[in-house]
């Protein structure tokens, strides 16, 4: 005969502030189970705290009849302290509690339920563990990468059909995320130092040449969208690098390059020094007149080698072969006239700051938007406005 087990007094137990790891639940003498922190027993849980009212889920156990464990049975109901006012399910007023918002307690809802969870030995949750389980993004990741590729692309296009996502919105959230990765890198080989060494330590298998314009090449190569999009070419669709524009001697010599070209309805060509060239010399020279500054020599062969390379292949194109990936493209296709010619050089926010009061960076600042402004052939652009375009494209800002 068991000993007769003293009268529980059940209190409810504070989820909003308290401790649930210091709760443990017991089987009692009469065949049943209750909630304790050794000092105390605890037949509800306060989830949510007011001005006026509580949330308050109470749980009761009852045993179960086929496996010896104890069904915990839930009853949610608002009460008003002040008043000892209960409303639940029986109440003809019942409150229906939503958990629409964190202060309906919604947390310390699931709070309770991870609690209840840990007693298996005890509590008896149904199949609950086998039908539900708390992921994060990394097991979906990980359960779609174990698929092979047709059930992965079933199981997302399931996922979308189900959230009723557009596959246009999707395709969209997809090239945003993809790009702004791009942005990321290209504001660090902008910005960082040592970010082009460990760009040309990644790539450098793909990568032709050697030092900083090798890598530039590289990057806006392998990112079209960065030039087709932000400078005008439109209808890019690939770029063929290091074309030979001009028409040689007999031994091969005097034949210009171009970094690249833009294939399209009308061909591009695409100049590309390094972010670190610097446009204006640091000391005015005796040479320049009032309000102007001199340019650094690698800046105007820059400029010059434009001029040439435009020269010489809308003269010689239509007695070249336009290849690409080892294929010849139709210049009846791709026509050649007047080429637009860009320049990629410098760092504008680096070199001559908008915000600079300084009145040589000023002038500096004025003297370059003159020569641009009025120069018709060749599109001058920064590495920084290029970034600038691009972030703006994707972001809005």
């Amino acid at each position: 005969m068991f000993p007769l087990e003293p009268k529980i007094e059940y209190k409810n137990f504070d989820l909003v502030d308290g401790d649930i790891s210091k709760l443990t639940i017991k089987r009692s003498i009469k065949e049943n189970c209750y909630i304790t922190d050794g000092v105390s027993n605890y037949g509800g849980f306060i989830l949510s705290k007011l001005k006026d009212t509580q949330t308050i889920c109470e749980v009761v156990f009852f045993p179960s009849s086929t496996n010896g464990l104890y069904i915990p049975r839930l009853t949610f109901c608002k009460i008003q302290p002040s008043k000892g006012e209960v409303k639940d399910a029986l109440n003809p007023e019942k409150v229906r509690i939503s958990f629409s918002d964190k202060t309906e307690g919604v947390y310390e809802f699931w709070k309770l339920i991870g609690f209840l969870s840990r007693f298996k030995e005890l509590v008896d949750l149904g199949d609950f563990d086998d039908k539900y389980s708390v992921i994060g993004s990394d097991d979906v990741v990980l359960h779609l990468q174990d698929l092979v590729e047709g059930d992965r692309i079933k199981e997302i296009a399931g996922y979308i059909q189900k959230t009723g996502v557009r596959i246009d919105d999707l395709v969209s959230a997809t090239l945003i995320t993809r790009r702004n990765e791009t942005l990321k890198v290209f504001r660090k080989l902008l910005d960082e130092e040592g970010a082009i060494d460990a760009y040309y330590q990644e790539y450098k298998s793909e990568i032709k040449g050697v030092g900083e314009e090798a890598v530039w090449h590289h990057f806006l190569k392998t990112n079209q969208w960065l030039l087709g999009i932000n400078l005008d070419v439109r209808f890019i669709r690939d770029f063929t690098d290091e074309v030979s524009v001009g028409n040689p001697d007999t031994a091969n010599h005097d034949n210009p390059q171009v970094d690249m070209m833009g294939i399209s309805d009308y061909t591009v060509l695409i100049e590309l020094k390094t972010s670190h060239t610097d446009i204006f010399t640091k000391a005015k020279t005796s040479d320049a007149r009032a309000g102007t500054w001199s340019f650094t020599t690698q800046f105007i062969e820059g400029f010059s080698q434009c001029l040439a390379q435009k020269f010489d292949w809308d003269a010689e194109s239509s007695g070249k072969k336009l290849v690409k990936n080892d294929q010849v493209l139709s210049q009846d296709e791709h026509r050649t006239v007047d080429p637009k010619t860009i320049y990629i050089v410098g760092n504008k926010t680096a070199e001559i700051p908008q915000t600079s009061m300084d009145v040589g960076v000023i002038i500096k600042r004025d003297t370059f938007e003159r020569f641009r402004r009025n120069n018709r052939n060749v599109e001058i652009i920064t590495y920084d406005e290029l970034y600038e375009r691009a972030n703006f494209i994707v972001n809005g800002n």
